[in-house]
């Protein structure tokens, strides 16, 4: 391993950009807008070191920012990569291909380049520049470090959408997991997942409220990329989650497209509005006049059977930047912290239901304020947990199970019978103060009776 000199920086709002970069050169006529064509030569594969920008920080923003973040893009052999110091957040990690000869944190942070934001200040940085192994063997066991360094070999590199060329601020990828499994055949299935600060596919409250019912949160969630492998790692076939025409709907498309050069870094483009993939670019991505994307860190794992959502579990700051992005764009209805998060582990065979709290003065609340269903657990991955959304307040949530008492349970809200295998209900909500936003288990306060579509808790 390699760990370069750390430089920090400490600068204020006006400063920003001064302090930490020089004049970029103009891109346009020396770096071209496609990756390199050619499929990386065997005998590179596992052989050139990933090499890995970490950056710890501290951001200090205004009461209730609209943008709780501060912009930054570093350029790496013709690319511009993008990425976002967080608010609350105080840690990132980016991807930036192989290793190059003289590579240093100072070298590297000298092509870093910060946006102003006039309601965030940064008040320090520490870069560091680590060159990763990933080579992976099959004789040794895929242990949790064997998995981690595939993941980090083949994370894909995602192409901003062309309206995003301008627009930095909207639909941004906030997080990349990876989840490790055995497929029926025996053969080895890695597979990627991104959230997304929002979809702007929806452009209504209601679109929203409809996400708060199905999944307990607004953010988007896709899986992005697959790789399927035999027992000796090598690849079997590559797919991808595109449209099914002209940037509508989802499918499952056999990856043709092109890597950062000497990597097994995917180049994919995302081509629509509500987040789905080519391995193409679009007429307008052509005309870029360099690569423009996020090449996230693999940081978290999905293992069954848990939710995508979890993600958001571990890292809340997630909902505070999805609630502050559809409150720039006027979708806000009411924020994360007003709701009630309730996760259902189990099994859903047909049907659909909603949950709902009905307080004992006959005060009734909706998952999604009525305006979605559950109608799947664990979409895309293990079908066996999932989550919905509660709009309550902050002062109710403090006063349940003390001074307010009720009855959570299920309604029908299909034609026929949910067929529903519950195993178990846990309930969360979310803190924010001026130092954090936090996640609380309120389980506690909960007495259930599980008998499928007929559960009950008593609160």
């Amino acid at each position: 391993m390699i760990l370069a000199t750390v430089r920090e920086w400490r600068v204020n709002r006006f400063t920003l950009l001064l302090s930490l970069v020089t004049l970029l050169p103009s891109y346009s006529a020396r770096h071209p807008a496609t990756a390199e064509q050619t499929f990386p030569p065997r005998e590179l594969i596992g052989q050139v070191p990933s090499a890995i920008l970490a950056l710890n920080y501290s951001v200090a923003c205004q009461a209730n920012p609209q943008f709780p973040a501060i912009n930054a893009r570093v350029w790496r052999a013709g690319r511009e990569i993008r990425f976002q110091l967080f608010y609350r957040e105080n840690h990132t990690q980016v991807l930036l291909g192989e290793m190059l000869p003289g590579d240093s944190a100072q070298t590297v942070s000298e092509q870093v380049q910060l946006e102003p934001n006039p309601e965030c200040e940064l008040r320090s940085l520490q870069a560091q520049l680590t060159s990763m192994d990933t080579t992976v063997s099959a004789r040794d066991p895929l242990n949790q470090r064997q998995q981690s360094r595939l993941a980090i070999k083949h994370s894909p590199f995602l192409i901003i959408r062309p309206d995003q060329l301008q627009n930095h601020q909207t639909d941004l990828p906030l997080a990349l997991a990876y989840s490790i499994f055995t497929s029926p055949q025996g053969t080895t299935i890695l597979r990627y997942t991104m959230i997304f600060s929002d979809e702007d596919s929806q452009p209504s409250e209601n679109d929203t409220e409809f996400q708060m019912a199905r999944y307990g949160r607004r953010t988007d969630i896709e899986w992005l990329y697959q790789v399927e492998l035999d027992r000796d790692l090598n690849v079997l076939n590559r797919t991808y989650q595109g449209d099914i025409i002209l940037g509508a709907g989802h499918s499952t498309r056999p990856f043709h497209g092109e890597f950062l050069p000497h990597t097994l870094h995917p180049v994919l483009y995302n081509v629509a509005t509500h987040n789905v993939f080519s391995d193409q670019p679009l007429p307008e991505q052509k005309r870029f006049k360099h690569l423009i994307g996020f090449a996230l860190f693999p940081a978290d794992e999905i293992p069954a059977p848990l939710a995508r959502e979890q993600v958001m579990l571990q890292h809340p700051w997630i909902f505070e930047a999805s609630d502050a992005e559809l409150a720039r764009e006027h979708r806000l209805q009411q924020a994360i912290t007003e709701y009630l998060l309730v996760e259902i582990n189990g099994q859903l065979n047909q049907g659909k239901f909603r949950a709902v709290v009905e307080t004992n003065g006959g005060t009734r609340f909706l998952s999604g304020n009525g305006l979605g269903d559950v109608d799947r657990l664990g979409e895309d991955l293990w079908h066996r947990q999932s989550f919905t959304g509660i709009p309550l307040s902050e002062a109710i949530l403090e006063d349940l199970g003390y001074r307010i008492h009720g009855e959570f349970h299920l309604e029908q809200t299909s034609l026929t019978r949910p067929n529903l295998d519950l195993m178990q209900l846990r309930f969360f909500r979310v803190r924010k103060d001026e130092k954090q936003v936090s996640i609380e288990e309120v389980s506690h306060h909960f007495d259930c009776a599980y008998e499928g579509i007929e559960t009950r808790c008593w609160f």
